[in-house]
């Protein structure tokens, strides 16, 4: 038994330095488009990819919940999210970066709650931004899981051009497993589209709080948000309600209200003026009630927000 341990030894040492080069051989196609497209020296790609290895607890992680397993409901998830540590540390950090969020509202007409909101969901308010090396998350999504390939070699390109614009070491960036980065999480692709400058300092650091408030932002704007507009209404269907058909028209909203009410689905402006929409219906899959709402294009935004980390 001692011998085959010992034999064993060896063999273990060389399991990382196989896995590296074998990432490093896959990878070479896509260093040359890097060479070729974006101006990337070759020598210093392939020492990048020579100290990266393909992780399989990316690959555990990243796979889709085995058909018939538990469901998350909105109940329970909002449970998880609002807590009373959750928000007192959200009031914290509301107060100490006041002067941030109040020019993030005036620049993009996006409130300081929701922006608050969004960051503690994300990393807890920057407390939690991911352990897991960004480029060789990236690198095992794209060379070693083959459902979305093609995905995560787009957002590893760009996490490319992204440390190098903003003169970051890429082997330093660290956030989850899924390739999203700094305290509101954006990929690649986001960082490079979205992040801003919000502290001026420079250059955009999504692990620096200003410009991640800024940041979320810029990016709810571009999808859509709606200055001073509710996020959603509440909705209080009739007995013969039937949303099947609101259902099958999306998430973006594009109903009108009386749309809402030929279902048995009025919305329920609360005795206010009625808003001319559009808007979709959303189903929060609550496990013991049904729980419809009538989603805005704020709602449609923050849908936008949530789809970029999964």
């Amino acid at each position: 038994m001692r011998r085959r341990a010992l034999l064993a030894g060896p063999l273990l040492l060389l399991l990382p330095w196989r896995a590296r080069a074998a990432l490093l051989e896959q990878a070479e196609g896509f260093i040359d488009e890097l060479v070729a497209n974006d101006g990337f020296e070759r020598a210093y790609l392939e020492e990048v990819f020579g100290q990266l290895r393909l992780n399989p607890k990316v690959i555990e992680l990243i796979k889709p919940p085995a058909e018939g397993g538990r469901v998350v409901h909105w109940d329970e998830y909002r449970g998880r999210h609002v807590t009373y540590r959750k928000i007192r540390n959200g009031a914290s950090f509301a107060r100490e970066h006041a002067e941030a969020l109040a020019r993030a509202e005036a620049a993009y007409g996006v409130p300081a709650e929701i922006i608050v909101a969004i960051i503690g969901v994300e990393t807890r308010y920057g407390g939690y931004t991911g352990n897991f090396g960004t480029a060789e998350a990236l690198a095992t999504l794209a060379f070693g899981y083959p459902p979305r390939a093609e995905y995560f070699r787009k957002e590893l390109r760009q996490l490319f051009i992204y440390a190098r614009n903003a003169g970051f070491d890429v082997l330093e960036l660290r956030g989850s497993y899924a390739g999203a980065m700094g305290v509101p999480q954006f990929m690649p692709t986001s960082a490079l589209e979205w992040a801003v400058d919000f502290d001026r300092s420079g250059q955009p650091d999504l692990f620096a709080p200003v410009d991640a408030i800024g940041s979320v932002a810029n990016f709810l704007q571009f999808h859509g948000w709606v200055r001073d507009a509710p996020v959603a209404f509440p909705i209080t269907p009739a007995a013969a309600a039937d949303p099947a058909a609101l259902l099958a028209a999306g998430i973006i909203p594009t109903l009108p209200p009386a749309a809402f009410a030929a279902a048995g689905l009025p919305i329920d402006f609360g005795g206010g003026p009625v808003h001319a929409g559009p808007y979709a219906l959303v189903d929060l899959e609550n496990e013991d009630e049904v729980v419809y709402r009538a989603g805005t294009m704020n709602y449609y935004a923050l849908t936008r927000e949530i789809k970029e980390r999964l």
